[in-house]
């Protein structure tokens, strides 16, 4: 992961566990999905969230 998407470490426990969540959903639904691609998109949007305000969207 790039430092510049750096973020707090409060919020990382947090987006790891979207993460996760989201990556098993996603392997659910179509299994040729590359995960790691799936992952990295995920945390570049997910960088942007904070605990106030969890605006999500998913890279479809």
């Amino acid at each position: 992961m790039s430092n510049r998407w750096k973020i707090e470490d409060s919020n990382d426990r947090l987006i790891n566990i979207f993460c996760e969540y989201w990556l098993r959903f996603a392997l659910q639904i179509d299994k040729h999905i590359s995960a790691l691609i799936f992952r990295s998109d995920w945390y570049v949007l997910a960088s942007t969230l904070t605990l106030d305000r969890l605006t999500l969207t998913l890279p479809l």
